[in-house]
């Protein structure tokens, strides 16, 4: 367990490194038992993306050879089936496939991407901090061939010719990326592609050599609990110890120097080791009461509706992927878990009521009607997505469970298009329109936009609103 493997870890430390824990208590502030609390709680926030992002990664990672959601450190997990009623994701989507890594760029890595052809793809790419920093694909450096260098902080050697180059600020590094599929017929293709990309050390990028067919890992990493539920069960020394831990080879950004320097009065350095058994007390009583304080502190900011701007009755964030030093809305997103690319390459808006405000309920009819020429305005595609409460997609008999603008959807004799969110058929002529949704209970709606224009992203664009289809109205009047 990655508890016990922490705690074991702390006790060593402990015994090879008196004499150098006396010179890190020595800078310990004795800072006003408040203050200290506050701090401890601040840093909860500040650091509780960090956790996150390292407890995925050991889940992740722990396995001997790639999986579709898994794979070694430096290896790719690539999906190759669309997700359905069987997966376990929240908020599944549909209309890609990911492609998943994990880089350690104490040894800088190679990532070779073929053409993509006519074909969406976004490769994001997120920092320790849980920070998109850069992003490849379509919108950035376009469709074509690449291979592209990523190096960690402080690398200066030069870099090989033809190789594009993307410096990172942590050497943990998760690269999420996303094909988009144009429905079952298009997998092949999507395949074809897929199989061409590689992750490759840059000392290993010319060798003929085939990678290890398995690798060593740890087998004590809980891969039963989930993620955020195995931060929420921490005790403040192991979710310090871990954010310590990781702050070693992730440093902070240049514009945290006031966070930072708070730290050093709880022990906390990004340049030195910490010892929790060797702090004083009253800095040890002050993690434990600033830890609980700053979850506390969390969930009160969750209860209202920050990070969303709310227009029709949809919540789109305002900020996403990139957060300009808001530690609040960065854990908040990193929690909500929601979706892990810049707004740039793709905006998502979340609707749980329609045009009056009343929750979405499959007893009734809405419609989503986009005014001729009005559809969202991407260079990518978008889709509109329906989710159970929880977080899921909901069963139904289409076994449809979004559309998007590559479907063959009909428009009205004015132009405009309607897409149907109902229970039951909208009659035969307009079922290439219909989102299906589940009888009698509860359900949101997820609309994702990928590489949006920016009148989606300042708010010019609007999505409307749902409205509920009275139960008289005859849909053929459509086509007259």
């Amino acid at each position: 367990m990655r508890s016990k493997q922490l705690v074991l870890t702390l006790l060593s430390t402990t015994l090879l490194s008196c004499a150098s824990s006396e010179g890190v208590n020595a800078q310990v502030s004795s800072t006003k038992s408040d203050e200290l609390k506050k701090i401890a709680a601040d840093t909860y926030i500040y650091a509780y993306p960090m956790v996150v992002m390292a407890t995925t990664r050991e889940v992740m990672t722990a396995v001997p050879r790639p999986t579709r959601e898994q794979a070694p450190i430096n290896q790719l997990a690539t999906e190759r089936t669309l997700v359905d009623l069987k997966s376990t994701q929240t908020y599944p989507e549909s209309d890609t496939l990911t492609s998943l890594s994990w880089l350690d760029l104490q040894e800088p890595q190679v990532i070779s991407l073929p053409n993509a052809g006519n074909r969406f793809v976004v490769f994001s790419m997120i920092s320790a901090w849980g920070e998109v920093f850069a992003s490849l694909g379509s919108r950035v450096g376009g469709n074509g061939e690449k291979q592209v260098l990523v190096t960690g902080p402080g690398w200066k050697n030069p870099v090989p010719a033809g190789m594009q180059h993307i410096s990172a600020p942590t050497n943990s590094v998760w690269l999420v990326g996303k094909v988009q599929v144009k429905g079952s017929n298009d997998l092949n293709r999507v395949y074809a592609y897929q199989d061409k990309m590689r992750v490759t050390s840059l000392s290993r990028y010319n060798s003929k050599e085939p990678p290890p067919n398995s690798v060593n890992f740890n087998v004590d990493v809980d891969q039963r609990t989930p993620i955020l539920d195995q931060v929420a069960n921490m005790d403040a020394r192991v979710f310090f110890a871990t954010f310590a831990s990781e702050l070693q080879r992730n440093p902070p950004a240049q514009t945290d120097g006031a966070i930072v320097s708070k730290m050093a009065a709880l022990g906390i350095f990004p340049n030195k080791e910490f010892n929790y058994d060797t702090l004083p007390a009253s800095v040890k009583e002050a993690l434990n009461s600033g830890y609980f304080a700053g979850q506390n502190q969390f969930a009160d900011y969750q209860r209202g509706t920050p990070n969303l701007r709310i227009t029709n009755g949809w919540g789109q964030p305002i900020l996403a992927g990139r957060y300009d030093g808001n530690y609040r809305v960065r854990a908040l997103m990193t929690k909500l878990g929601f979706e892990k690319d810049a707004s740039q390459d793709m905006a998502f808006a979340q609707a749980t009521v329609d045009t009056r405000g009343d929750r979405l309920n499959g007893s009734y009819k809405y419609v989503l009607k986009f005014p001729k020429g009005q559809t969202p305005p991407v260079r990518g595609f978008w889709s509109v997505s329906l989710y159970n409460t929880r977080k899921f997609y909901a069963e139904n008999p289409m076994h449809r469970y979004s559309l998007n603008n590559t479907h063959q959807l009909k428009r009205n004799a004015d132009g405009s298009t309607d897409i149907y969110v109902q229970n039951v058929s909208p009659g035969k002529a307009w079922e290439s329109n219909w989102l299906p949704s589940p009888a009698g209970e509860d359900f949101s709606l997820v609309m994702r936009m990928y590489w949006p224009e920016p009148v989606i992203l300042d708010g010019k664009w609007k999505i409307p609103a749902l409205e509920k289809i009275p139960e008289f109205k005859n849909l053929s009047e459509n086509l007259n």
